[in-house]
Order: C-alpha cells, then sequence, then structure tokens
C-alpha cells in the first residue's frame, strides 16, 4: 500500500509573510509571553536552584527578609520580565542602576553569584530549564507551532485572496 501526502503551502508565500514581520505578533502571542509567564511563576515558587547560600539567608534575615526562595528578594526580578519581539527583557535593576537579571542567568565570573537559569517553561507538568533536553524540546514545540501559525497564515490569505477575486 502507497500512501502519498501533498503539502498545500507555498513557502513563496510563506517567506513573503516573515517578511512583512506579520508572524511577529503571533509569535509573541503564543510563545513567548507563556514562556514570560512560566518564568515567573516558577521564580515566585522557590524552585529555581540552586538554592541560596546559608550565608545569603543569613544577611537577608538581618534586613528583615524572612524567605528564602532564590531570586525573589524583592520580587523585582520576577515582576520585571516582559515578552519583547526580540525575545525576553527584564528592566529590573540593582541599587547602583545595573540591570541583573543576566547577571544571575548566566552566572557572575568567579561563581558568585551562581548560575540560575530563571527562563523556563513546561513540559508534561514538569519545569524545564537548564537540562540538557531542555533546548531540543523548545526547539520542538517552537517548530510545531511555528509551522501551524505560518500554514494558517498561508491559508488565510490564499482564501482571501480567492474570494476577493
Amino acid at each position: 500500500m502507497e500512501v502519498k501526502t501533498k503539502f498545500n503551502i507555498s513557502f513563496a508565500e510563506g517567506l513573503k509573510e516573515l517578511g512583512k514581520r506579520k508572524l511577529n505578533k503571533s509569535l509573541l502571542e503564543q510563545i513567548i509571553k507563556p514562556i514570560v509567564e512560566k518564568s515567573k511563576r516558577f521564580i515566585k515558587s522557590g524552585k529555581v536552584r540552586p538554592a541560596l547560600a546559608k550565608s545569603t539567608i543569613e544577611q537577608r534575615k538581618k534586613i528583615g527578609i524572612s524567605q528564602s526562595k532564590p531570586l525573589f528578594k524583592t520580587g523585582a526580578l520576577a515582576n520585571s520580565l516582559r515578552a519583547d519581539t526580540q525575545g525576553i527583557k527584564s528592566s529590573a535593576r540593582n541599587n547602583k542602576g545595573e540591570y541583573y537579571a543576566k547577571f544571575h542567568y548566566y552566572g557572575g565570573d568567579n561563581g558568585s553569584p551562581p548560575e540560575r537559569k530563571f527562563i523556563t517553561a513546561k513540559s508534561e507538568g514538569e519545569y524545564l530549564t537548564s537540562e540538557k533536553s531542555f533546548p531540543d524540546k523548545i526547539n520542538k514545540e517552537f517548530k510545531s507551532k511555528f509551522s501551524k501559525l505560518l500554514s494558517n497564515r498561508i491559508r488565510k490569505k490564499k482564501w482571501k485572496n480567492q474570494t476577493e477575486s
């Protein structure tokens, strides 16, 4: 038994759509914004690893902060995360006016603070962060959603053009 599949997708039309940046809004809405929201919840849940050092917990207690969630001293980092057409951005600054999200994400030069991968997504109910399979899972999900978005855009345009003729 032979099975044949025909794809009704014009890649030329797809490239035109990309060139016009019409997909940016869809990608932002369907991929980046959900990752931002999940990352905020991940930080607020206290599940970011590694856990705080005992010395950091002691420093926090001295200034009246009793909780010991990594990356959640004031909530500024989690609350500042936002989706942008260029990716995920943070406006959180320290008392010197320096942006610090990347500093915490990649870690300091001397290992302090340690690297804490807080940009996350959920798959099958589990948080995915810096594990080796994370990029593959995100890439697979992106390809799937991107293909659907592109296909829908092209079909809508083709249908619109046919109805206008």
